[in-house]
Formats: structure tokens, sequence, C-alpha cells
């Protein structure tokens, strides 16, 4: 997959494709969009269309919502790493649930549901972020990547999940981090597909944690 951010948008905006050489926003190639409300706030869609530019009543061809992303602001002069909320879709027999937000066209669907989290356990799973461990003697954090990540840099993170569905101790299904001036690794799980993992490292570009 390649992202491409599009230009001359007052927010930003990402398209994912197949194909690096065919990111234009009507390529048949298109995957998905990752859309920011803010710098704080994310939605990763399918390749459907808006509710507004759907024909008729062809609910079937409006966008999805795949992923929604939620950063905690930092303090001033706040060092810690990154701590962010994601609401995916529920997965029912494998399948992820349809979400599509159809009237509301500031807040996702994923949003609301996120904001209610009791009465929404069987349609979204929520991943938070694994908190890192501080070093005592030198106050700096650390977390276990494997060896895959060998690089320090404040998009180094972990996701496991909260709340129904999650493992003791935490699997981590999301992991992210550099391994070179300019190069980054992924990894990702169930309940995650590349798709929705990519989203949202791609929103990782867009913040480092302040409003």
């Amino acid at each position: 997959m390649a992202a491409r951010k599009r230009k001359k948008t007052r927010k930003a905006q990402y398209l994912i494709s197949t194909d690096q050489e065919e990111l234009g926003k009507d390529s048949d190639m298109i995957m998905g969009k990752v859309r920011a409300q803010d710098n704080m706030h994310f939605t990763l869609y399918n390749d459907g269309i808006k509710a507004d530019q759907a024909p008729g009543s062809r609910l079937d061809e409006v966008r999805e919502e795949l992923v929604y992303i939620e950063f905690e602001p930092k303090k001033p002069k706040e060092t810690r790493p990154l701590r962010f909320n994601v609401a995916v879709p529920a997965l029912v027999q494998g399948k992820p649930k349809d979400v599509k937000a159809l009237g509301d066209k500031t807040h996702s669907e994923l949003e609301k549901m996120l904001k209610r989290p009791l009465d929404n356990t069987e349609n979204i799973t929520i991943l938070v972020c694994k908190e890192a461990d501080r070093n005592p003697a030198t106050g700096r954090c650390s977390m276990d990547f494997k060896g895959r990540v060998t690089m320090s840099s404040v998009k180094n993170i972990q996701l496991i999940v909260q709340g129904p569905g999650a493992s003791s101790p935490p699997i981590v299904v999301l992991q992210f981090g550099k391994c070179s001036s300019s190069d980054y690794t992924m990894d990702v799980t169930h309940p995650l597909s590349l798709l929705q993992a990519f989203g949202i490292v791609i929103s990782l570009f867009e913040n480092d944690g302040h409003a």
C-alpha cells in the first residue's frame, strides 16, 4: 500500500492505494481515505462515497468508517509518549460491523460510540496505547519491541485491546516504530486489518501529542 497527502485541503487528508503510481482521488486503486477533523481526531474510511452524494437510497455505496483515532493532548512541556484511543467496528463471525455516518457531518459514528463505550460493547473494539516503562534513573520511557524498533521516536507505539476482548496479559495488536533515519516498521495482528493499521499509523505523522 501507498499513501499520498492531498494538497490544497483545509484539513489533512490522505489517499491510500494499492499502487503508488495511481493515487488520484478518482483512481480505481484507492482502498481508503484518512480524514482529519483537526490534528487530534482522525477517521479512516473505505473507498465509498459520502452519504449526501449517494444516488437515491443506494446506501450500499456510502463509505464505511473503518477506524476512529482520538489523541490525548499533552500538557505544556510534557515529554511522555503519545497516548490515543482507537475505535474499530467489532468483528462478527470474522467480518466487521457495517458502520456508516449517514447524517451528522461533524462527528463520525465510531466517535459517538467511543464516547459511549458501555452502550456499544457489541459494536466496537477499543484499542489504547500500552504504557511505556519509565527508567527511574534516567527518567526516560522505554518499550520492548522485540528488536523490531531500533531508534527512539515519539511515533514509537504499541496498541492493545481494552475492555471486552482484552487478554491477560495484554497482547500487542499493532506496533509501529522507527528503525532508521527515514524508515519505520509496522506489525499488526487480529482484530485489525492491514488497511486499518496503515490508516492508524498515517495519523501519527500529523500529530506529536500537542493540540
